[in-house]
C-alpha cells in the first residue's frame, strides 16, 4: 500500500501523470491499466492495492482526515493549563488558565 500512496503523492505533483490517469479514468479503465501505468513510472503496485485505495477513497468525503492524519493535526492541542494554585485567583477566564 506504501506503493500506492506514493504513487498518488506522485501524480498530485506531476501533470503528465495526472493527465494520463484522468484520461484512463474518462475511458472506463480497469485497475490493470492504472498498474501498468504505475509500472511505467517505477510504481510496483497490485490491482489489490488499486482496489483498496479505490475503496476507501469511496468511503471517505472530500477533505475527511484519516486517524493518522487526525492525531497529527492535534498535535499539542491537548496541553492542559490549568494552575488551581494561579487560576484561583482570576475572577474571569484568562488565557493562561484555560483548561482541557
Amino acid at each position: 500500500m506504501e506503493q500506492m500512496q506514493a504513487f498518488i503523492e506522485k501524480a498530485k505533483n506531476d501533470k503528465e501523470l495526472m493527465a494520463k490517469l484522468n484520461a484512463l479514468g474518462a475511458s472506463g479503465a480497469g485497475a490493470d491499466k492504472i498498474v501498468a501505468l504505475a509500472a511505467e513510472y517505477g510504481f510496483a503496485i497490485t490491482e489489490e492495492d488499486y482496489r483498496q485505495a479505490a475503496e476507501l477513497a469511496g468511503t471517505r468525503k472530500a477533505g475527511e482526515l484519516n486517524e493518522e492524519d487526525l492525531e497529527a493535526a492535534v498535535g499539542g492541542a491537548t496541553q492542559n493549563r490549568y494552575n488551581p494554585d494561579v487560576c484561583g485567583k482570576y475572577t474571569k477566564v484568562e488565557w493562561e488558565c484555560v483548561g482541557f
